[in-house]
């Protein structure tokens, strides 16, 4: 990928500058952990996602009622 290509992707997936990701913690084989601090693979493909892209990440959480 070129930087072109990286910043255009970054572009797309986050216009305002942030990725923000939400993790849905009702789902133990998706994530785990607090609100705070949230854990698990959905938490950690989100992280490297942003990183690739040279982004912050911000995370939504869902807990089911």
């Amino acid at each position: 990928m070129t930087p072109t290509d990286a910043d255009e992707l970054a572009h797309d997936l986050a216009p305002t500058g942030v990725l923000r990701a939400s993790i849905n913690l009702g789902n133990p084989v998706l994530a785990q952990g607090t609100l705070d601090e949230p854990s698990g693979v959905t938490v950690e493909l989100a992280r490297e996602v942003a990183a690739r892209v040279a982004l912050p990440v911000q995370f939504d959480h869902t807990v089911p009622q």
